[in-house]
């Protein structure tokens, strides 16, 4: 099994816990950071409330980029995708997903679940 360090961590790990990349030649790489400490890097520590307008959507993340790209790949439309609410406590940013989904008429959890 092929196995690369990681620029971050040190750690020898196989390479499928590499992204692929292709440079500007269109030739294909393993980037040097490996998935777990890119994904930790890419987390903020703040919870997302974000809008698809043409899909009638809204949803809650901790990872916006990751969050859109998936939604893209999955074939929703993120054209003009909005960011509703942001903050650092999960429960809160659920809470604001649920108020903002009632608002534009969509089904989501039950308020329920915030009662003390």
């Amino acid at each position: 099994m092929e196995t690369k360090s990681c620029n971050t961590c040190g750690e020898l790990k196989p390479i499928k816990n590499y992204a692929k990349n292709r440079n500007k030649k269109g030739e294909q790489f393993h980037r040097a950071m490996c998935n777990t400490c890119r994904n930790d890097r890419m987390k903020t520590g703040y919870y997302y409330v974000y809008y698809l307008p043409n899909e009638n959507y809204c949803g809650i993340t901790d990872y916006l980029e990751k969050r859109i790209t998936t939604h893209k790949k999955n074939g929703k439309n993120v054209d003009n995708y909005r960011l509703l609410y942001c903050s650092t406590d999960k429960k809160e940013a659920a809470y604001h997903e649920i108020l903002f989904q009632s608002v534009l008429a969509m089904e989501g959890l039950p308020m329920t679940m915030f009662r003390n």
